[in-house]
């Protein structure tokens, strides 16, 4: 499935083309030199290829607070756009830097964007245009361009999408080594395709038209995600209290030292809350640091390879065989075992599908007795979330080993137990259904 953002480059490059509206050939093309040499595509009849320096009247950057004398206030001041600011799609002023009104007075005549006017970034995070439409008081960085758009040849929404569209050439065009940039110069001998102003007012409606369905798509899309994570939620919640499937008290109590002090909540008489260690082998990967390789068989896991889909492979450092073994010989992974981040996002738990050979570091290892079923222990996991309360250390937070040994389980009887998975899985289908 195409993302919302190939979309919305698709959507522009068929503006561009002038594919997204159907064109009127009655309309006379603006009054404006057109180039007609070394032109990118073709265009309808009544478009010109225009260089972007005639088509505006002005661009310009902003304030260089390292060079201008510039006194930094740290309340009641002007305001500073930088890129940061104006990312969002919106300028927010809530975190800008504030200038003195006497420094603003000084430059206000010069930096003091007008009213439609187009920021555009020219350094660093390229792109990013946006229409200015406010009434108070600002400058702007010298990150930043100040275009003065010329009404008699373009529309000025018309015009910041041209921008949204060539970000992509104007990266390509940077110069700079550590921090790229675009030139004034460059900006202004770009080739823009330009239509008649009528055509132009038709074109950037419709790009604003099928652009808001698009965001008004993905608001949906991440609340229905919401809504499905919490669904799953409910669903896991329900069968760890023992009220996903009815139970089964026929099914006698699985043999193992029941903990009956502490416990977080109450479940059916056939059940028993219990620790890891008596149901489980706890072992953890390697804690050292080994040497790696360009590539090998031996690729390691750490909780960056855990995701929801399984185990990525991707970005895995390389072992040699020598180490491989080392590693292997306290934390062999066996296919059904389980691995749970065990440092900074804590949780994660993936089932393993063994297809291949990896050793592990960092990351809890799995592997349930007689007693559990490995699918029921996974969504136990699933259903504790990142355990964050459990975790210890400073910055890089971790949950212990002898935590994991001596963390609660409620567990039914065994077939129960695979019952209760069965029914997971068909509800977590429904729920994707959705």
């Amino acid at each position: 499935m195409i993302s919302n953002e190939l979309l919305k480059k698709k959507i522009l490059d068929e503006a561009i083309h002038g594919r997204l509206v159907e064109n009127d050939p009655s309309l006379k093309p603006i009054d404006v030199r057109s180039i007609n040499d070394d032109i990118p595509f073709e265009i309808p009849n009544n478009w010109k290829w225009i260089r972007f320096g005639d088509l505006v009247k002005d661009c310009y950057q902003g304030i260089n607070t390292a060079g201008d004398k510039v006194e930094f206030v740290e309340e009641d001041g002007v305001p500073i756009i930088q890129v940061g600011d104006m990312t969002s799609g919106i300028i927010n002023i809530n975190n800008t830097k504030l200038m003195s009104y006497e420094d603003y007075d000084y430059y206000k005549d010069k930096y003091q964007p007008k009213y439609n006017d187009i920021f555009y970034c020219n350094i660093g995070t390229i792109g990013y245009p946006l229409i200015y439409r406010e009434n108070y008081k600002m400058l702007f960085h010298w990150n930043i361009f100040d275009i003065k758009y010329n009404e008699k040849y373009s529309d000025v929404v018309f015009l910041k999408w041209c921008l949204e569209y060539y970000t992509d050439i104007f990266k390509n065009m940077t110069s700079g080594s550590a921090m790229k940039f675009v030139s004034k110069k460059k900006l202004l001998d770009t080739l823009f395709p330009v239509p008649p102003l009528e055509e132009q007012y038709k074109i950037a409606n419709k790009i604003e038209e099928l652009f808001e369905l698009i965001d008004k798509k993905e608001k949906n899309d991440k609340e229905k995600e919401k809504l499905k994570t919490l669904l799953k939620e409910k669903i896991l919640d329900s069968a760890i209290h023992g009220e996903l499937i009815k139970n089964d008290l026929s099914l006698p109590a699985i043999d193992v030292e029941e903990v009956k002090e502490d416990i977080p909540f109450d479940i059916p008489n056939n059940w028993k809350w219990t620790i890891f260690d008596q149901i489980i082998d706890v072992r953890d990967g390697t804690h050292e640091s080994p040497k790696y390789i360009e590539y090998s068989d031996y690729p390691l896991i750490t909780s960056k390879n855990l995701t929801k889909n399984g185990l990525n492979f991707e970005n895995a450092n390389y072992l040699s065989k020598e180490d491989y073994d080392s590693i292997n010989v306290r934390s062999f992974v066996d296919d059904g075992d389980i691995l749970f981040a065990m440092i900074g996002s804590i949780g994660n738990p993936v089932l393993v599908n063994k297809t291949r050979n990896f050793a592990i570091k960092n990351v809890a290892l799995f592997k349930c007795s007689k007693n559990v079923f490995n699918k029921y222990l996974l969504y136990y996991l699933k259903s504790q979330g990142d355990m964050s309360n459990k975790t210890k250390g400073g910055v890089q937070k971790f949950v212990s080993l002898k935590i994991l040994r001596n963390y609660l389980i409620p567990v039914p009887p065994l077939e129960q137990q695979k019952k209760i998975v069965e029914k997971i899985e068909e509800c977590f289908k429904l729920i994707e259904q959705l």
